[in-house]
């Protein structure tokens, strides 16, 4: 279904109190929701557009209107603003933007603005078009929620939100593995090991995927099918738990109960020369785990 723009000008962009676009009121209304939608050209209006709500993760209307389209590109890449933890009632802003690089784009200023608003730390420009959207998720419902062009500023709730928990969180760079030198790490080693622990810099196959820790940090590290995207992968923190998807697979590339707690403000994932990395900050710092995680 083609997006349907609203108007949204200059007055739009007015600050919105503390608190709004976090509770009832980010619902969408009338069986539709609504995003933002960012043109790369900075002399044009942000746009407040609509799609029909309902299908879930695995119909997401905005995603198939996305990949029909051709105005943020052919391929998408979705970069995770904020995650869907308790603190935030499980409402999550994501960022929707061309894969490819294509030549030509403009530099998004007010995009790359917004991230550093939230406290990211980008490698690079973001160009071209690029779309804002917000969704509800707490395990149990996935489903799209309103993002209103007036909350697309600085001083809206949930960019304050981000900022306090994201650190300078970068979006790309060094895994953790390549830096376990640096940070004296506790232990590195596989899930069959046991307590037994192995020099450190070390990563030992567990069948489908490595991992290493350092005192604060566990990463996974998973090699993925051939010619997967950032839009083919799903993947599910939870405190004591992980599952990783990759579409169009229906069981999971890797799932289970982890060998220890973990802060859902601090978990990520990136993609290395063809590797999922995901990173996972301890929810107590100090503690050794003796496994990655038990697969399902």
């Amino acid at each position: 279904a083609p997006m349907a723009a609203l108007a949204a000008g200059p007055a739009a962009l007015a600050p919105v109190s503390a608190g709004s676009g976090q509770g009832v009121e980010a619902e969408g209304v009338g069986g539709v929701f609504c995003f933002v939608f960012v043109p790369a050209d900075g002399s044009l209006p942000l746009e407040e557009r609509q799609l029909p709500s309902g299908g879930g993760l695995e119909d997401d209307p905005l995603m198939a209107s996305l990949r029909a389209g051709d105005e943020v590109g052919p391929a998408v890449d979705i970069t995770a603003v904020t995650l869907p933890v308790p603190a935030t009632s499980y409402l999550a802003v994501s960022m929707y933007s061309d894969a490819n690089g294509r030549e030509g784009l403009l530099v998004n200023e007010r995009a790359l603005g917004m991230l550093r608003a939230c406290g990211m730390v980008m490698p690079g420009d973001i160009t071209g078009n690029c779309v804002f959207s917000r969704y509800f998720d707490n395990d149990d419902d996935w489903r799209r929620v309103n993002l209103s062009v007036a909350e697309f500023t600085s001083d809206a709730a949930w960019v304050k939100a981000a900022r306090d928990t994201s650190k300078g969180r970068k979006m790309q760079g060094n895994s953790l593995s390549s830096i376990l030198q640096m940070n004296n790490p506790v232990q590195v080693g596989s899930g069959r090991q046991g307590p037994a622990a192995i020099e450190a810099g070390q990563e030992q196959d567990e069948g489908g995927y490595q991992w290493s820790q350092t005192s604060d940090e566990v990463e996974i590290r998973v090699t993925l099918p051939n010619g997967t995207g950032k839009k083919d992968i799903q993947v599910k923190f939870h405190s004591k738990s992980l599952v990783v998807k990759v579409t169009p697979q229906e069981e999971p590339l890797v799932a289970g109960a982890l060998g220890g707690t973990i802060d859902l403000d601090g978990c990520t994932w990136t993609l290395d020369s063809g590797d999922l990395v995901v990173s996972m900050e301890k929810a107590e710092a100090g503690s050794s785990w003796i496994r990655a995680l038990t697969k399902e």
